[in-house]
């Protein structure tokens, strides 16, 4: 730029802003410091969890741990009330009552009399002692013995309560690899060598991670040698019934047929589909009741059939004083009345939803009626809890499998293996789109996506093809395009490495269905694997090798994507590789990007005033050197109070010991000059005294709340 005297952008640009914000009505601002929040056990990753503008969350990934914050500071458990504390070598801490604290753990202590030097930090404990449950001892968060000697005996007005955290799956290293896609208290998580997981917030001290509960799929493409058979073969759990093995049955899934050997032992976790075609008709003229009052059972035997496809319903005269009705009742759902008959009446329909039961009744017994379930394929699943050997495994009826009609022992060629598992891989990436959880990217299909069904999240069955099923497209492209990310426009918007598509309909105000899908090449910018941003109507993602950012839009009038370089004019600025983004909104428009270098980037960006001007934030340097001792490793926004709060993991090197600290930028708004922060990795500590008389030699003196009488805070000096 500095020989660009030729641009418009040379005359309101700056060839350096360290440590400065750009802003969007001209010039900029030095930014605020960053309050110490915390200290983290490890590297780690920010995300942002918002429920609602007034409630959000920080949340901490580190290995194998994720930690809560909220309002400023770490999610705790209840308090835990102290009855002492010694001045022994490590301090030895004992409660009023048992408690349920582990070793490793870390705890707050507050309000701890005599013994005030042990307030207000966090300790990691060790349970030790007679009477384990009610002692323990006091380390340093590194693992380093507490020395007590000469610190006071503590008496019993203090209190320390547990830093809340749960198991997480997802080491340092996965943690930065994550795509996540929230809806209220549940958030779904995507990386390529896990299992998709579910994090739910119940309460606030009841969070829970675990793989989703998928129904219904996905699958592979179904096996088409004639051959090659699967066969269910029940051990345990309910016993068949009505011509299925229910859900939760255990037992064995064999697969015969000249080198039919498809399983291995990557595969247990894995979903696997069994299908079966009803031999014949279904059909039943028992009625469930004779006073057309609601069924009560589901068994074949009580006048229950289950269904789904086509079915009919036929009855012999009714006289018009008398009734027959036709009931339906879906999954643990109520009976509910389908249909009601008078005359001679036959009546046939197609079912779309599984799980399906319907009955019969009838105003008396004389009435005379066959329910009919149609020649249909029943589309039984398991889940691999085993591996046997390449040809038997064992597994758990998830949804129920179709038996012999004169039997246990049907075998069948119609199956296939399911789509995620350690030995295909998972999902790199998901997002919501047209009310449906989406799914993208495995190691086994890098090209393709899974689609929920329309309204139900977690269930991924695709049946008959009806339009509320699950979706499952390939990007077909004249090479393997291995999809990065995925982002809900008017249509889908889909970062590949090798170019971006669009993913919609075939005519784009349709919502997309099983059969009517369609993707489209739009630009060739090449997206890198970090999930984007959205920012002022527009898509912010890296480009494949981090080298650039891109900016894409949705053209109204061209009904294409189209993508901008938003590094055009700060060429280098991404040499150093980004780590992960995070978006900022209120007051201004900033996306934040770390680089692997510890340099944390802002890209203030308004494009109604032509505003895009990038700066550069480092820590802990010495004044005039920009190669800093501090490395910011990520960062996340939630909204706050005042303003979007900006959460950065930092290590620094305190006292020659390398640590890492969650911090949070303060705000640049205050009402007088001693609310602001401009330190970084600092806190404000406040301590009342009385009132006296100070004579200040400068009114440079930085103090709180006016409590000195000096004008920077509002008092009067004298």
């Amino acid at each position: 730029m500095d020989g660009r005297t030729d641009l418009s952008k040379y005359y309101n640009g700056a060839s350096k802003l360290i440590n400065a914000l750009v802003l969007p009505h001209g010039g900029f601002t030095k930014r605020p410091g960053t309050e110490y929040i915390a200290k983290a056990p490890n590297k780690c990753n920010l995300l942002s969890f918002e429920f609602s503008v007034s409630d959000a969350l920080v949340l901490e990934f580190s290995n194998l741990l994720l930690r809560f914050y909220k309002d400023g500071d770490s999610v705790y458990e209840d308090d835990i009330e102290i009855a002492s504390t010694t001045e022994d070598d490590p301090v030895l801490v004992t409660t009023d009552a048992a408690h349920s604290l582990a070793d490793d753990e870390w705890v707050y202590l507050e309000d701890i009399d005599t013994a005030t030097s042990l307030n207000d930090k966090i300790y990691q404990i060790t349970v030790t002692g007679a009477g384990g449950v009610t002692k323990f001892t006091l380390q340093d968060t590194e693992g380093n013995d507490i020395d007590g000697t000469g610190i006071g005996v503590g008496g019993a007005l203090g209190s320390c309560k547990r830093v809340y955290q749960i198991v997480s799956p997802y080491t340092s290293a996965r943690a930065f690899d994550i795509h996540v896609t929230q809806s209220a208290d549940v958030m779904y998580i995507a990386h390529n060598d896990v299992f998709p997981k579910k994090l739910s917030r119940n309460d606030t001290l009841d969070w829970t991670i675990v793989d989703v509960p998928f129904t219904g799929g996905p699958f592979l493409t179904e096996n088409t040698t004639d051959a090659s058979l699967v066969q269910f073969a029940r051990t345990g759990g309910t016993a068949e019934a009505d011509y299925y093995f229910p859900k939760d049955t255990t037992g064995t899934l064999t697969a015969t047929g000249t080198g039919n050997t498809p399983f291995n032992v990557n595969q247990v976790g894995a979903l696997w589909l069994v299908k079966h075609t009803r031999d014949v008709n279904n059909d039943t003229d028992t009625f469930a009741k004779d006073t057309n009052v609601v069924p009560t059972l589901t068994t074949y035997a009580s006048g229950a059939i289950k269904i789904k496809g086509d079915a009919t319903v036929t009855f012999e005269p009714i006289a018009t004083s008398k009734m027959a009705q036709l009931w339906r009742k879906e999954g643990n759902g109520a009976w509910q009345t389908y249909r009601s008959f008078r005359g001679a009446t036959a009546f046939s329909w197609t079912e779309d939803i599984d799980d399906v039961y319907y009955a019969m009744t009838r105003s008396d017994n004389t009435i005379n009626g066959t329910l009919t379930a149609k020649e249909i394929i029943n589309y039984g699943i398991v889940k691999i809890t085993d591996f046997t050997s390449t040809t038997v495994v064992i597994c758990t009826v998830v949804d129920p499998i179709l038996t012999n009609n004169s039997g246990t022992s049907a075998t069948t060629s119609m199956w296939a293996e399911g789509a995620w598992s350690t030995y295909r891989g998972f999902p790199r990436t998901v997002g919501f789109h047209e009310d449906r959880l989406w799914w993208a990217s495995s190691t086994n299909d890098p090209d393709k996506k899974w689609s929920s069904q329309s309204g139900l999240y977690e269930n991924m069955a695709f049946t008959i093809g009806t339009d509320n099923e699950a979706v499952t497209a390939t990007v077909k492209d004249n090479e393997v395009s291995q999809i990065q990310w995925m982002m809900s426009r008017r249509v889908m918007a889909i970062g590949a490495a090798n170019r971006e598509y669009s993913f919609s309909a075939q005519n784009p105000e349709d919502p997309i269905t099983p059969l009517d899908k369609k993707s489209t090449p739009q630009t060739g910018f090449s997206s890198g694997s970090i999930q984007p941003v959205m920012l002022n109507d527009s898509i912010f993602f890296l480009q494949r090798q981090g080298k650039k950012l891109g900016a894409m839009k949705f053209d109204s009038v061209t009904e294409n994507f189209i993508v901008d370089d938003a590094t055009l004019l700060a060429y280098g600025l991404l040499d150093s590789q980004p780590t992960n983004m995070a978006v900022q909104r209120v007051p201004d428009s900033i996306i934040w990007v770390v680089r692997t270098d510890g340099v944390l980037l802002s890209f203030t960006y308004d494009p109604k005033e032509e505003v895009a001007g990038w700066a550069r934030h480092i820590t802990q340097n010495s004044t005039g050197v920009e190669m800093p001792v501090g490395f910011f490793e990520s960062v996340a926004v939630i909204h706050g109070s005042i303003e979007d709060e900006v959460w950065v993991s930092v290590r620094r090197v305190i006292n020659s010991v390398t640590v890492r600290y969650v911090e949070r930028f303060a705000t640049r708004f205050f009402d007088q000059i001693d609310e602001a922060m401009m330190l970084d990795s600092a806190k404000t500590v406040s301590s009342a005294f009385d009132a006296q008389e100070i004579v200040l030699a400068s009114d440079t003196v930085r103090c709180n709340n006016g409590l000195c009488n000096s004008s920077l805070c509002g008092g009067v000096p004298v």
